[in-house]
């Protein structure tokens, strides 16, 4: 069975066993952004309609307001970093710092996660599609030529996505 070049190397892998590894992948994605981005958007959205300015009041608005007077009056909740007695689990600020970035990078690691499982999940229905081409002892090269360049496309690239996200 002739193996798939990448990156202008022999591999030890045929174009046809990409079909399963690449199917589970799309799975993982698709059951990433299910149960973990919809659950995250529904909470943001939930803080945004709560918020007087909407989303950009939650985002930088309250954010900084909490900061401002000290992390709020209070209350034990997730922005506060307040213990089950009512007092700072911190050094006393009350967690204004850290109720001030916890929005913005919330929002920047859903929208970021987002694109990239939708853009992974192309990426592996193209692969698994162009995996079938052809039968195993074809030596014609039409499976190297239309999945080579999809698989070098998805580990530069895509890996480094995933490393920053």
């Amino acid at each position: 069975m002739p193996s798939l070049h990448v990156f202008d190397r022999r591999t030890l892998l045929g174009g046809d066993d990409l079909q399963i590894p690449s199917l589970l992948t799309g799975l993982v994605r698709v059951v990433q952004l299910t149960f973990l981005l919809v659950p995250l958007c529904l909470h943001i959205g939930r803080e945004a309609a709560r918020s007087d300015g909407g989303l950009a009041g939650w985002l930088w608005k309250d954010g900084a307001a909490a900061a401002a007077d000290g992390g709020g009056d209070g209350d034990t909740d997730a922005n506060n970093c307040n213990d089950d007695d009512g007092t700072s689990g911190g050094s006393g600020s009350g967690g204004g710092a850290a109720a001030r970035y916890f929005p913005p990078l919330l929002f920047v690691h859903v929208v970021g996660s987002a694109v990239y499982a939708a853009l992974t999940i192309r990426l592996e229905s193209m692969l698994y599609r162009r995996s079938g081409i052809g039968t195993p002892t074809e030596r014609t090269g039409v499976r190297q030529r239309a999945v080579g360049p999809l698989l070098e496309r998805k580990l530069v690239p895509v890996a480094l996505g995933g490393a920053i996200i």
